[in-house]
């Protein structure tokens, strides 16, 4: 399924869909599983290095992206599996403070990112067009699993774009 099959975008999320082509799902899923190869010894350089003060480190931006990818395919999961239970939000600063794992290096969240993709791809994969077409109530916004799915691509192109602007412009 393409994005053009989604119909309306969600308002808050539509930032990130609207940074994918219109391709096919699984394939922005299977692309952006390499999304930072290009850059990855550039991350792994800067990966305790903020920007300005106040802001997150690389490792905190790359364990952002990987907590957001599990909750949206969470989400995504009980939405396909017909689970109506309007599902809560959650405050990226509250978990972005419990990040800072001494052991856990760029390389390990570089690597935790694709085994993450990998799941979400499997979620996506062999499930019926119906079920992934089917909405659920996030956050008080009615969104489709399919949605989610380029949500999910959307938000790792936008904090890619943002580690390229913000961090590796700067370093």
């Amino acid at each position: 399924m393409k994005k053009q099959d989604i119909g309306a975008f969600p308002e808050f999320f539509d930032r990130y869909i609207h940074k994918v082509p219109d391709v096919d799902l699984l394939a922005t899923l299977e692309e952006t599983r390499h999304l930072f190869d290009d850059i990855e010894d550039k991350l792994i350089a800067l990966g305790s290095h903020t920007y300005q003060e106040g802001r997150w480190t690389v490792n905190q931006v790359l364990q952002h992206i990987i907590d957001n990818e599990r909750i949206q395919s969470s989400r995504a999961l009980r939405i396909m599996r017909g689970d109506n239970t309007p599902l809560p939000g959650y405050d990226q600063d509250i978990m972005a403070r419990d990040t800072c794992f001494p052991d856990k290096s760029t390389e390990v969240l570089l690597q935790e990112y694709k085994l993450v993709r990998d799941s979400t791809i499997h979620l996506y994969k062999y499930v019926p067009a119906e079920m992934i077409q089917r909405t659920g109530l996030c956050s008080n916004i009615t969104i489709s699993a399919l949605s989610i799915g380029f949500v999910i691509s959307g938000h790792a192109i936008h904090h890619k774009n943002v580690l390229l602007s913000h961090y590796l412009d700067q370093a």
